[in-house]
C-alpha cells in the first residue's frame, strides 16, 4: 500500500496549491492550517468549518497522523523524553524542556537520525548518521508535543539541538522552519526558535540568506574549544570546516544576527580536558571584538564516553576568566539528565 503524503511537509503555499489544482479554494488552506496548527486538531474529520466533502478529501490524498509514541519518560524537574517511532522503522528522540525562569517551555527537536559528526562527547554520534528527517517529521515533533502536554504555541521556544546536525539537512529544515513560523499555523517567531550547529560555515551563510524566511533564527554554534587542535580533536567535523573559517563566517553575518538575542557559542566543559583558566583566556580572546553569548555546558555523564564532569571550581574559575574579559557568559544546567534526555544524551540503539 502507497503510503500518503503527510500533510506536516506542506507550507501552506504548497497545500494551497495543491487544494487549487483540484477545484477548491486556496483560502481552505489558512482554514487547515489553523485546524492543524493553532488549535492542534489532527482529525479532519472534527475540523467543522470546513465543508464534509473537503474533510474527506484531505483525508484521502494526505495523512495527518502523528508519529507514534514509542516511549514517554518524565523527570521530577518536569522534562519529558518521547522516543517516535517512524514510518521505516526508525526512530528519533525529543524532548519538552520546562524553562524555570521564565515559566516557558523549550522543545528540543531532532533534524536527523543519528548523526555523522561523531563529536567525542555526544552519546548521539555514536550511531552514525541513518537518515535526513523530512520536513513533515520535524514538524509533527513539535505537534506532538504540544498536543501531549496541551500547551499553547505562543509559550514555547523550538531549540534544533536534539538528533542530528540541522544545517547538514537544509532543504527540510527551511520548509519546516516555514511552517513553525506561519502566522496561520503556530506562528513561532525567529527569534523564539534556535538552530544549533556544529559550526557548518556555507549552511550559516544559506540560513540568514533564506528567502522563505522573514528573518533567520536564533543561532547556537557549538565551539568545546578555543583553538583548531583540539576543537579537531573533540570535533572531527572541524577537520573540514577550520575555526579561522568559522569565525570569519561568523564575523560576515548581518547586523540582524546580533539584534535582541546575541549569537550564542555553546561550551561543552570537559574535565581536564577544556576547562583550565588558560582556556578560558584564550576563549574570550578569539571571541574578543564579536558581540556573542556563550553558554557553559557541564559534561553530562554518556555510558561508554571517556570524560568526566568538571568540578564547580573550575566551573566557576573558568566563568570568572569569561566575565573579566567582558564576555556575557552563562553557566546552562541541563536538565533530563536522569532520562538521558540532556544535551548529547539522544540515542535510540
Amino acid at each position: 500500500m502507497t503510503r500518503k503524503e503527510s500533510i506536516y511537509g506542506l507550507t501552506r503555499d504548497e497545500l494551497s496549491a495543491r487544494l487549487s489544482a483540484i477545484g477548491k479554494p486556496r483560502y481552505r488552506a489558512d482554514q487547515i492550517f489553523s485546524w492543524l496548527y493553532e488549535k492542534l486538531v489532527t482529525d479532519p474529520a472534527a475540523w467543522t468549518s470546513l465543508p464534509t466533502s473537503l474533510r474527506e478529501t484531505v483525508s484521502s490524498l494526505f495523512s495527518c497522523e502523528l508519529p507514534a509514541i514509542g516511549q514517554e519518560l518524565a523527570s521530577g524537574d518536569g522534562t519529558i523524553k518521547y522516543r517516535l517511532a517512524l514510518d521505516d522503522g526508525e526512530a528519533i528522540e525529543c524532548v519538552v524542556m520546562p524553562d524555570g525562569e521564565s515559566d516557558g517551555i523549550s522543545l528540543c527537536v531532532s533534524s536527523q537520525v543519528g548523526c555523522s559528526l561523531r563529536c567525542a562527547f555526544c552519546k548521539t554520534g555514536t550511531m552514525g548518521l541513518r537518515r535526513n528527517l523530512e520536513a513533515a517529521e520535524i514538524v509533527a515533533q513539535v505537534v506532538m508535543m504540544l498536543s501531549r502536554i496541551k500547551e499553547r504555541p505562543s509559550r514555547v521556544n523550538i531549540v534544533f539541538m536534539g538528533m542530528g546536525e540541522p544545517l547538514l539537512n537544509m532543504e527540510a529544515m527551511l520548509t519546516a522552519l516555514e511552517i513553525l513560523n506561519d502566522a496561520h499555523g503556530l506562528a513561532v517567531p525567529m527569534r523564539r526558535i534556535v538552530v544549533s550547529t556544529a559550526g557548518i560555515p556555507e549552511g550559516i551563510r544559506r540560513l540568514f540568506s533564506a528567502e522563505n524566511l522573514p528573518r533567520a533564527p536564533r543561532l547556537a554554534v557549538s565551539l568545546n574549544a578555543p583553538d583548531q587542535e583540539l576543537r579537531e580533536k573533540l570535533m572531527p567535523v572541524a577537520a573540514r570546516y577550520r575555526l579561522p573559517e568559522l569565525m570569519a563566517t561568523l564575523q560576515s553575518l548581518p547586523e540582524e544576527a546580533f539584534k535582541r538575542e546575541r549569537l550564542t557559542m555553546e561550551y561543552v566543559l570537559l574535565g581536564g580536558v577544556n576547562d583550565s583558566p588558560a582556556q578560558a583566556r584564550k576563549l574570550a580572546g578569539l571571541l574578543r571584538g564579536l558581540r556573542v553569548k556563550v553558554n557553559l555546558i557541564p559534561y553530562n555523564a554518556c555510558e561508554g564516553l571517556p570524560f568526566a564532569i568538571p568540578g564547580e571550581a573550575a566551573i566557576d574559575a573558568f566563568l570568572g576568566e569569561m566575565v573579566n574579559a567582558g564576555i556575557n557568559c552563562t553557566v546552562r544546567r541541563s536538565r533530563g539528565g536522569e532520562l538521558s534526555a540532556a544535551c548529547g544524551q539522544l540515542v535510540v540503539d
